[in-house]
Order: structure tokens, then C-alpha cells, then sequence
């Protein structure tokens, strides 16, 4: 069925519960690396709770077990920093390991003129390009 077709239901959304139904995990991320938002999937994903999260340094919450923390964030304030500067998409590798898996980071950053209000930062699981790993 043509989804142009269907009509849409009247029930009115708020953003934070559309944020809540993206098809990837995600984080709001204020300037100042405060995170202000997080998605249901984010939290399914990884396993963690809402209050690791919300109202924490960006990097405080992604970094704060790790042994190497000040140097495991180099990566990501790199893409940060240029997604900012160039006002436009960037992606950071292996930006977080979760469960053994290491996710990519989509930084979007979102300006209202000159002045960036927040980031939006959507995490994507790399696709294995071997396989035959899956299936050990």
C-alpha cells in the first residue's frame, strides 16, 4: 500500500515521543555536551538506563568505565568538532563498544543561524563485512 495514500491518524505527537519511535538509537546533546534526550532504542540496545544518560556529560556517560577514557573520547570530539565547524553530517568509528559490539556515530549538528542549538547524534551498529563470522 502507497503510504502517501493512507491517511494519517489525527493523534497529535509530541517530539519527545517521536523521538522516541526513530528506527535508530539516538542522543540529544546539548553545546555544552550535556545530554538532554535519549531514545527508547538507545537504552534497548545497550542495555543501560535513562538516568546514565540524561542530564551527564556526553563523554562522562559514553567513556566513564573505561580504563583509557581520555583517550577513548578523541575520536568522537574530533567529529564533533568538525560536523560543528562544517555545519554538516559527520561520522565517527567505533565511537562506542557496547556488548562487544562497537558502534559508528552519526553527528548531526543543528543551528538556528549562527548559533548551534544541539547535536543529534545517531548510533548504527557497522555492518560485518565478513559474513561468515555471524554464523560462528
Amino acid at each position: 500500500m502507497n503510504a502517501a495514500a493512507k491517511p494519517l491518524d489525527t493523534k497529535a505527537f509530541a517530539m519527545s515521543e517521536i523521538f522516541n519511535f526513530l528506527p535508530v538509537p539516538a542522543l540529544v546533546v546539548l553545546p555544552s555536551y550535556r545530554i538532554v534526550r535519549i531514545s527508547a532504542g538507545l537504552l534497548n540496545a545497550w542495555g543501560r538506563k535513562s538516568d546514565e544518560f540524561i542530564d551527564n556529560d556526553l563523554f562522562v556517560a559514553l567513556y566513564r568505565r573505561s580504563p583509557t577514557e581520555r583517550f577513548d573520547r578523541i575520536p568522537l570530539v574530533h567529529a564533533i568538532e568538525t560536523a560543528v565547524t562544517a555545519r554538516d553530517i559527520r561520522l565517527c568509528h567505533e565511537a562506542y563498544t557496547s556488548k562487544d559490539v562497537s558502534w559508528t556515530a552519526r553527528i548531526i549538528p543543528v543551528h538556528k543561524d549562527d548559533e548551534l542549538i544541539c547535536l543529534i547524534c545517531e548510533w548504527e551498529r557497522p555492518k560485518s563485512t565478513r559474513p561468515w563470522l555471524m554464523a560462528i
